[in-house]
């Protein structure tokens, strides 16, 4: 019988025993050493391997950072990234498990139903891999937002070649909102039998009005002009200041692809 030479005492534990943890999954002991020094692996694809005590192992506190915590698809992993820094959760992180929650988040259906069908890259489940490209990213500190929909238009899939960091005037600039409750196509509103065309300003918060047209489709044409055009001016303002890429999306941006 092996013993715990620093008690004294036979283990409570052996090599082979498996032990359930909180939100890390099942891990065998491959290795006792003593009570306060125990090697196990975790029993995923990962193989994680942990050293702890028989307490922590008892209590299900083994930390798995391959298990997955973020909508039950993102994991932590291991690596340089922090999640937490000075009691702050960190930028990089705030990102990702923002694009975790988006895509898998339980309440995604009813905030937003421009989110149904998306979902994250497999390489970006590791927030480690995300936090890499986040981090080292041309626009990384200047408050820029992830953004997926500029460079490839109907995009779902968040993924570093599908993805670029905008400013928050381009990001809310190039969103488009049908009208509710209405057929109408984007911009159009009836009034009177005729029909008013519109364009938001941006980070303003301000509404143009672009004028009154006897038919829609006059009034669709003044907005989609409006709107290209506003758009190709903001590329302009923003030229240099984010990626390459991203600026020649922005000039080739039109309301309908």
């Amino acid at each position: 019988m092996s013993f715990d030479y620093k008690r004294g005492l036979p283990p409570s534990v052996k090599v082979g025993d498996v032990f359930e943890t909180y939100r890390g999954g099942f891990c065998t002991v491959i290795e006792y050493h003593r009570c306060d020094r125990v090697i196990v692996k975790f029993n995923d694809s990962f193989g994680y391997i942990a050293n702890c005590t028989v307490n922590s192992l008892k209590r299900g506190n083994v930390k798995n950072p391959y298990y997955p915590i973020i909508s039950g698809v993102g994991y932590i992993g291991v690596g340089k990234y922090l999640t937490n820094q000075f009691g702050k959760s960190t930028k990089e992180y705030d990102a990702w498990s923002g694009a975790m929650d988006r895509c898998y988040g339980l309440n995604r259906r009813t905030r937003n139903n421009s989110y149904i069908g998306c979902e994250v890259d497999s390489q970006w489940h590791n927030f480690q891999v995300f936090a890499e490209w986040y981090c080292n990213h041309e626009s990384y500190g200047k408050g820029y937002h992830l953004d997926k929909d500029l460079l490839v238009r109907g995009n779902k899939v968040y993924s570093a070649e599908d993805c670029c960091m905008l400013p928050k005037e381009l990001n809310a600039a190039i969103s488009l909102k049908p009208n509710k409750n209405s057929s109408l196509p984007i911009g159009v509103q009836e009034l009177k039998g005729k029909y008013r065309s519109k364009i938001g300003s941006g980070s303003s918060g301000k509404t143009v009005h672009l004028g009154t047209f006897k038919t829609v489709e006059e009034a669709s044409a003044a907005y989609v002009k409006a709107k290209e055009d506003y758009i190709h001016s903001l590329a302009e303002k923003w030229h240099g200041k984010i990626e390459e890429r991203a600026y020649q999306a922005l000039m080739n941006w039109t309301v309908y692809p």
